[in-house]
């Protein structure tokens, strides 16, 4: 129900990456609620942690928990967002980090091999640089032609167009914030 707006807008923010506008909508929703909901508080410890992976390893730890958490614990179909924001999440750190990084302990993964699977689902390469001590070598999208990056950028794009539309409609009606009173949750973005 539209309990549920604020804490599907910010899984769908850290979802696409955008932990800035992330980060406001969790002030948003929790200044307008002195108490915040318990919900929201656990989706904003994954933003948290998102934010501050790779400054030490009690967050990259703690966002994995957070996730955790919330499949075990969030009612469906909130619970099977975390594992798309997951994948989202690694997907985005895989493609940015610098060939010799050692991100598959950062990402969760218990193998090199967990690693390699998870690339040949989302269609990624990895190509091996060789060596030891479990360094990853570089991790590029799968793509045939120069006309494939304009579709996947414009895809990427469409989506986030698409999103703000539905975050647009859900904050324009009244929403009743879960824990809290009806609220009118339209806002000065």
């Amino acid at each position: 129900g539209k309990q549920f707006v604020p804490i599907v807008e910010l899984a769908a923010l850290l979802y696409l990456g955008e932990y800035i506008h992330a980060r406001h909508t969790w002030r948003r929703w929790s200044q307008d609620n002195n108490n915040p909901p318990p919900l929201l508080k656990d989706w904003w410890n994954v933003g948290k942690a998102m934010m501050m992976t790779g400054s030490d390893d009690t967050a990259t730890s703690s966002l994995w928990s957070a996730l955790q958490h919330i499949q075990t614990n969030h009612p469906a179909p909130l619970n099977g967002y975390a594992s798309e924001v997951a994948t989202a999440y690694r997907r985005r750190l895989l493609l940015k980090f610098p060939p010799t990084q050692p991100v598959w302990r950062l990402l969760n993964f218990t193998s090199i091999e967990e690693l390699q699977e998870f690339c040949r689902q989302q269609g990624l390469v990895l190509s091996s640089l060789g060596g030891g001590g479990g360094g990853v070598a570089k991790v590029s999208p799968a793509l045939s032609s120069s006309s494939s990056v304009g579709l996947l950028t414009s895809g990427m794009v469409d989506r986030k167009a698409s999103l703000t539309q539905v975050v647009t409609f859900l904050e324009s009606t009244t929403a009743t914030v879960p824990g809290g009173s009806a609220t009118t949750a339209t806002r000065a973005a």
